[in-house]
């Protein structure tokens, strides 16, 4: 959380369009629930038969995932918290308690507040104990594998930082198959064909999802290959790529609308469209022109993120600076005061898993349709 007075991310709460979101639950000892899609949204989540979350809320999914199996009270202000899962319980006075993280990174809101998009990852797992609580860890590595020839597994944390002396091991048990250096990576060698499932652990953190890993030569029979003297099955056409941009728009602030002094907005908030590659960021740029004096030329300036203030820059929107506000669909950024008096241009840009970027300067002609760019003013 920043300090009071500087621009924060917040969350807008529109309707999201139907998605799918995964739900996993790591006890202690095991997996209690593995990796299970849930559509969002759904049905509202009354618990104890009076208080009510919202069904695109992550409670939503993770009760449906659960089939209603967790145990835990309502607060005010808070909505439900979570004691026990599948009969394993993390209740005062234990000093251990359920976390819950949002794509292997500890949510900033409960279960009940927090809104979920398409491809989002929800992870409970209890803390250690005196409430420490670990990283959700991660683990990637090739598709496949030749039997016999050692490999690359990279073990991460929730922000794609390297895990060093995480174990790699067999998702279903047994012994670990490699330890990661200070880079994140393990060497790791499987000999029997077909296919395997890989997981990284390591004391004080959660336990990774599993990753799947098919071991053949290409000519076996496994993993999809053909023996020798057996006709291969056709390959499955590959997918079509996404070249179309995530859409962005631009909400509470009319084109070319005008506020007084001392009324100008503080607050800029819109959605991205749902899009079939995800979501990997959503980034503003706010410009700024003013008279330097009266009747002198007029003094041009841009947001920056970073430094939470304006700053000079030439005149010009394609000169302001780009600052990101996070991977939600639905984004909000708060100034830390309204906007004084000038004539503004507000830009929002999309970039979507694919890495296709929206354009820079759409204005809607019309109020149905998506608006990256609108000019307003303040104070004249």
């Amino acid at each position: 959380m920043l300090a009071v007075g500087a621009a924060v991310l917040t969350l807008a709460l529109p309707p999201i369009a139907s998605a799918d979101v995964s739900v996993r639950v790591e006890g202690d000892a095991a997996t209690l629930l593995a990796p299970t899609a849930q559509p969002i949204p759904g049905p509202a989540v009354v618990k104890d038969g009076v208080n009510s979350c919202a069904g695109d809320r992550a409670i939503g999914a993770f009760d449906r995932a659960l089939a209603g199996d967790w145990a835990g009270p309502w607060f005010n202000g808070l909505g439900y918290a979570v004691d026990a899962i599948k009969g394993e319980t993390y209740a005062f006075p234990v000093d251990r308690y359920w976390v819950f993280y949002v794509n292997e990174q500890m949510a900033a809101l409960g279960l009940c507040d927090q809104v979920v998009q398409d491809g989002d990852r929800i992870l409970l797992a209890p803390s250690g104990p005196g409430y420490a609580a670990g990283r959700a860890l991660r683990v990637a590595a090739a598709p496949s594998a030749a039997p016999g020839t050692a490999f690359t597994v990279t073990v991460t944390d929730g922000e794609s930082k390297p895990v060093e002396a995480a174990q790699v091991v067999p998702a279903t048990g047994g012994a670990p198959l490699g330890t990661t250096g200070a880079d994140g990576t393990a060497s790791v060698t499987l000999t029997e064909r077909g296919a395997a499932s890989l997981r990284a652990v390591k004391p004080g953190d959660v336990r990774s999802a599993p990753a799947a890993v098919c071991v053949s030569d290409g000519a076996d029979g496994f993993c999809g290959s053909s023996k020798p003297g057996v006709p291969a099955p056709p390959p499955a056409p590959a997918p079509a790529p996404d070249t179309t941009p995530a859409v962005g728009r631009i909400s509470g602030l009319g084109e070319q609308q005008r506020f007084a002094r001392g009324k100008g907005p503080r607050e800029l908030k819109g959605v991205v469209d749902a899009d079939p590659s995800g979501l990997r960021e959503v980034r503003l740029r706010l410009t700024r022109r003013v008279p330097a004096t009266p009747g002198g030329r007029k003094a041009c300036s841009t947001w920056d993120g970073a430094r939470e203030r304006f700053v000079r820059a030439p005149c010009g929107a394609k000169a302001g600076r780009w600052f990101k506000v996070g991977d939600r669909a639905a984004w909000s950024y708060l100034l830390p005061a309204r906007l004084g008096p000038g004539r503004y241009v507000l830009d929002v840009q999309a970039v979507d898993g694919a890495g296709n970027a929206a354009p820079e300067d759409v204005r809607a002609k019309d109020a149905g349709a998506p608006r990256t760019r609108v000019v307003f003013v303040v104070g004249g």
